[in-house]
């Protein structure tokens, strides 16, 4: 989870200024194709800045600043989305770092979802897994000292 946010934040942070949310039709169709609920990545729009004075503030100050205003940003725009679907009984889990959702739809709720205008980009959520470590695997054997 930790890696797709960090994918989320470097890949795909660039604020995007279309009235309908853009989103991969075709990694859409094929995820709606396996279930009829999917896990998605809601990107929504607009981002805290820090002020331009903020280089004359303390590490600490700097840092109190940031997480205030990055939350401060997430929940005035996310408190529509979140209302409605508190509304429509739909869990959803909320990160104001990125500014995005995480929640699971079913095809209408989607439609209606990259309708709505705070919505930046919508995006399959798709889990990272990491690979099994299975067995130790033998290197070879340490070497005789070189005589000297």
């Amino acid at each position: 989870m930790i890696l797709r946010i960090f994918f989320v934040l470097v890949y795909m942070l660039p604020f995007v200024s279309s009235a309908q949310a853009v989103y991969d039709a075709e990694q859409i169709k094929l995820a709606f194709s396996e279930s009829e609920e999917i896990d998605v990545l809601v990107r929504i729009k607009g981002q805290y800045v820090l002020p331009a004075n903020a280089l004359n503030w303390s590490k600490d100050q700097r840092a109190k600043m940031l997480y205030q205003g990055l939350r401060q940003v997430a929940e005035q725009s996310q408190a529509r989305l979140r209302a409605a679907f508190a509304e429509k009984a739909i869990p959803y889990q909320s990160f104001f770092l990125v500014n995005a959702l995480r929640l699971k739809v079913d095809k209408a709720d989607f439609e209606w979802l990259s309708d709505q205008h705070e919505v930046a980009w919508i995006s399959v959520n798709i889990p990272l897994v990491m690979p099994r470590h299975t067995k130790e695997v033998s290197v070879g054997s340490a070497r005789e000292p070189e005589p000297t």
